[in-house]
């Protein structure tokens, strides 16, 4: 789930209704009319968007240290600042860890990797996510607003426009989580991206172009959205036998409401009936096919060896109601989840973290006092570093400690390949990017 997105409906989902339940497991599903595209739109399409001039990529080696070469303020606490040209880099949109456990970071000024005291600059155009690395390598990242899809690939930059089929993205509507956090590549080699509109995203390597299919082309049921935003095509993942499932919810004034899970098998899309009504925000594998669909009160649990779903209930569900928006799995191949909180009528705001711990079974985290933003960075060995508004903590050996707090409304997390937490300030006095060494 994108924590930007996540930053937004706290505040909205004041509201959200429950909604509906799950059968316990995947019947076989019945054959389907072949997806297809959707249709034209028919108002007038935008001006095409000029791309950025394509520039030969700039190295990713950590650059010699030294020090900034202007007085800044250098540390907060614990956290050293990652400076660039001597100052805080503002306007950070994004945080990636490569698989070489770099960090790389997009911002309105461009794209970076952070080196030990200084960034490296990748790219000088406006950028708004990084979406990880396909097989072959390349990096892809949105830019100029959604107008612009790049791909950093060996030695260069590409760019996708409206003549490679990429549309500029559409603006989020009420309750939508906006676009999903990271590009998945099928078992053809296709990229898949969530808008978290009406409309999943495919890139076709054979013919070097995007495409979109809506929750139709999906074979979602259909249900009355006359009036309504409609649905919110969520999240991508593909099984440990090469199903691409897609996630869905339906927004319906103040409620979300489930869609389910659409599957994509021997090229048709069918619905999983297991998830029939679930509202899925995030989904997650892990190395051995496991997957984890959140929704409502449950985190939906697919077992690769049956081919069937279960549910995991939550700890302390008991009077309590929750909508999970973020899934993750650890190196030891154990869910981490993140989910609101909702008492009596309304949502109480708050977000409930939970780790499922070796031997211990569903551990509660940590929960917000009220609607603050969280993050999370997680590590091996049932630990992972979290934030909620300023405040960074670490969660190990069953206790949470506090790290230390920057001046901003939301911090984004991350953890490279040397151990080092990556903690960039979204706003406030500390704006910027800052590290703390293991």
């Amino acid at each position: 789930m994108r924590w930007s997105a996540v930053l937004g409906l706290m505040g909205l989902m004041l509201a959200c209704s429950l909604g509906g339940g799950q059968s316990p497991t995947e019947q076989p599903p019945a054959p389907e009319a072949q997806a297809t595209a959707l249709p034209e739109p028919t108002a007038k399409k935008p001006e095409p968007t000029a791309l950025p001039k394509s520039t030969a990529a700039k190295p990713t080696q950590t650059p010699v240290e030294g020090t900034p070469t202007a007085s800044a303020a250098e540390s907060a606490g614990p956290f050293t600042a990652v400076l660039k040209d001597g100052q805080p880099l503002k306007g950070i949109t994004d945080l990636w860890v490569s698989p070489d456990g770099e960090v790389w970071v997009s911002a309105a000024s461009g794209v970076f990797v952070a080196g030990e005291q200084e960034w490296v600059e990748q790219l000088d155009t406006p950028a708004d996510a990084i979406l990880g690395a396909d097989s072959r390598g390349w990096v892809w990242v949105v830019l100029e607003g959604g107008a612009v899809m790049g791909a950093l690939a060996p030695g260069e930059w590409i760019f996708y426009g409206e003549a490679e089929g990429w549309l500029p993205l559409p603006e989020p509507e009420y309750l939508s989580p906006g676009l999903a956090d990271e590009i998945v590549e099928g078992p053809e080699g296709d990229l898949w991206l969530a808008t978290g509109m009406d409309e999943v995203r495919r890139f076709s390597r054979a013919n070097n172009r995007w495409t979109g299919l809506d929750h139709r082309a999906l074979n979602f049921p259909e249900q009355d959205t006359n009036g309504y935003q409609g649905y919110f095509l969520t999240d991508v993942s593909v099984s440990s036998a090469g199903k691409v499932w897609v996630g869905g919810c339906v927004g319906k004034g103040e409620a979300l409401e489930g869609a389910g899970i659409a599957r994509y098998s021997n090229g048709e899309w069918n619905p999983i009936l297991a998830a029939e009504g679930a509202c899925v925000l995030d989904m997650a594998v892990d190395r051995q096919g496991t997957a984890y669909a959140g929704t409502y009160d449950v985190l939906l649990r697919y077992n690769p060896n049956s081919g069937n779903w279960g549910k995991e209930y939550f700890p302390d569900g008991i009077n309590r109601t929750y909508l999970v928006h973020r899934v993750a799995v650890d190196p030891q191949d154990r869910p981490w989840m993140a989910a609101w909180r909702r008492g009596g009528a309304s949502l109480e705001g708050s977000t409930v973290i939970f780790h499922m711990e070796r031997n211990y079974g569903w551990m509660r985290v940590y929960e917000t006092t009220g609607a603050e933003p969280t993050s999370w960075a997680i590590l091996p060995d049932d630990a992972g570093y979290l934030s909620a508004g300023g405040k960074v903590l670490l969660w190990k050996q069953r206790t949470l400690s506090e790290v230390g707090e920057l001046r901003a409304g939301f911090v984004r997390l991350a953890v490279d390949g040397k151990g080092r937490l990556f903690a960039a300030a979204l706003g406030g006095e500390d704006e910027g990017l800052w590290v703390l060494q293991p």
